[in-house]
């Protein structure tokens, strides 16, 4: 598992260290039109437009408003995105995560409920 992100596979980012890159647009997430392991966590929310994306072999449309949550492990495939797909997307490394998360017992019914429903709809303050 990858400890640290690659700064070489995100070409226009906002912010960026060893740990974790902010950036708008899908064409810097680090997914593929066929199935890719992703090394990194990856949280998305789309602001404008549509793009179908497969996590673990589950399809889900991202959508304005819609908040996409993909875990280091996931295997994830690009199934196409509208012209106007605008989002802003968040990747944290393995060790960033591992440093965010409390190895609390109560934390893991979350986290496998977050696994099995990555994406759902906020409304606009959400957003905001």
């Amino acid at each position: 598992m990858m400890e640290k992100l690659d700064p070489s596979i995100f070409l226009e980012c906002d912010y960026i260290d060893d740990d974790f890159v902010i950036f708008k647009g899908f064409n810097e997430v680090p997914i593929q039109e066929f199935p890719t392991h992703l090394e990194a966590g990856v949280l998305g929310i789309c602001l404008e437009g549509r793009a179908e994306v497969e996590i673990n072999l589950n399809t889900y449309v991202l959508e304005k408003n819609c908040v996409i949550l993909m875990g280091a492990g996931d295997i994830v495939v690009d199934k196409g995105m509208d012209p106007d797909f605008t989002a802003i997307f968040m990747a944290m490394s393995s060790s960033y995560l591992q440093g965010v998360t409390s190895p609390l017992p109560i934390q893991f019914p979350l986290l496998l409920h977050l696994k099995n429903h990555p994406m759902i709809k906020v409304n606009e303050q959400d957003v905001a």
